[in-house]
């Protein structure tokens, strides 16, 4: 890939062309004078093939320079990443467009499209002038525009026909986007038992506000001498002792006096002996010398527990939004089948990218 992006480059970047008749013109002085710098474009070569459509080596040399421009920092590995996703993506793109031709639609109502689109950009950048300055930073002319605009369109309309977004040939819509009532409570029981699901439905983890005692062996003689230690602690405490002053004085962790919050699902797992001190503890109930990893013993207070809030089913938004997660699962799919579908039909040079492309989809 690094070589044919290089040849890609090479083309970007010709020498400047020699004066007429190939030696330096003369200053009055009989000096030669340099040659004025020119910039030659070669004849755009063929970089990439998809059945009838065709990407030109200096489409895509120009649109890795605009990268690499955007990403003066990148390294060789970084680069060719970049350049392996932008031919995927050009491969993809040019079978939507085609895909969006198929369907059919009159060219009036296409270009019509387009010309309003262009519109409501031209307004964006406040005229002409705008406009202008729009399309040199893309390095793009106005025809490129209104064929990325045409294709652009073409490809959303096909892949709103697959997803039941739009209709498909014949004003038809082909897919079922409703999600029905029994789905989507079966997502909501499921979105409760993991906190990646809870979080998205708005809802939040039980949380508890801890103080500890942490024994390091290695700072209190060793691992009998911790144990003997968290003993000793822990008849002080109950004999009235202040935890804080323990913790100053005992604690390997005595930073905001050993105070942390915590979720506690996330903290039975990382520290499973605290698990059930953490299941059962009441507010200020402190527990028993624990031990754990590598000798290390904790006496531990629960100073605030925050109970798991959890939205209702009966809400709105909750099940707005398990409908919506469920729907984009279901266009994900959807159009994975049918850019497979494409490209299993396509003719695709060079072959190595539509093996690509079928591998992507494949995943």
């Amino acid at each position: 890939m690094s070589a044919f992006l290089a040849s890609l480059l090479c083309l970007m970047a010709q020498d400047p062309a020699p004066a007429p008749g190939g030696r330096p013109q003369s200053a009055p002085g009989g000096r030669p004078q340099s040659a004025p710098v020119e910039r030659r474009l070669p004849f755009d070569g063929v970089a990439l093939t998809v059945n009838q459509s065709v990407l030109t080596r200096r489409g895509l040399g120009r649109d890795m320079l605009r990268w690499r421009r955007d990403n003066p920092d990148a390294g060789e590995a970084q680069m060719r990443a970049a350049e392996a996703e932008l031919l995927r993506s050009r491969v993809n793109e040019l079978v939507r467009v085609q895909a969006g031709e198929d369907m059919g639609l009159p060219d009036e109502a296409v270009q019509a499209r387009v010309r309003d689109a262009l519109d409501r950009i031209q307004k964006r950048q406040n005229g002409w002038v705008g406009m202008s300055r729009f399309l040199q930073s893309r390095d793009m002319t106005t025809s490129e525009i209104k064929v990325a605009l045409r294709g652009q369109m073409l490809g959303e309309l096909w892949e709103d026909s697959i997803t039941g977004k739009g209709p498909a040939q014949g004003q038809r819509v082909v897919a079922d986007r409703h999600v029905r009532p029994g789905r989507i409570k079966l997502l909501y029981e499921r979105a409760l038992e993991t906190e990646e699901g809870l979080a998205l439905l708005g809802g939040a983890p039980e949380r508890v506000k801890l103080q500890q005692i942490v024994l390091d062996p290695s700072r209190v003689g060793g691992i009998e001498a911790a144990r003997k230690l968290g003993d000793e602690l822990a008849a002080k405490l109950a004999a009235g002792a202040d935890f804080g002053a323990l913790v100053a004085e005992h604690s390997a962790v005595a930073s905001n006096q050993g105070i942390g919050e915590y979720e506690t699902a996330r903290l039975a797992r990382v520290e499973p002996t605290l698990a059930p001190f953490l299941a059962g503890a009441r507010t200020d109930e402190t527990s028993a010398p624990i031990p754990g990893p590598r000798g290390v013993v904790r006496l531990v207070k629960l100073l605030e527990r925050v109970e798991r809030r959890s939205p209702t089913f009966a809400s709105l938004s909750t099940q707005d939004t398990l409908r919506k997660r469920e729907q984009e699962r279901l266009d994900g799919q959807r159009l994975a089948r049918a850019y497979k579908g494409r490209m299993s039909g396509s003719w695709i040079w060079p072959s190595e990218f539509r093996e690509v492309a079928l591998g992507e989809q494949r995943d």
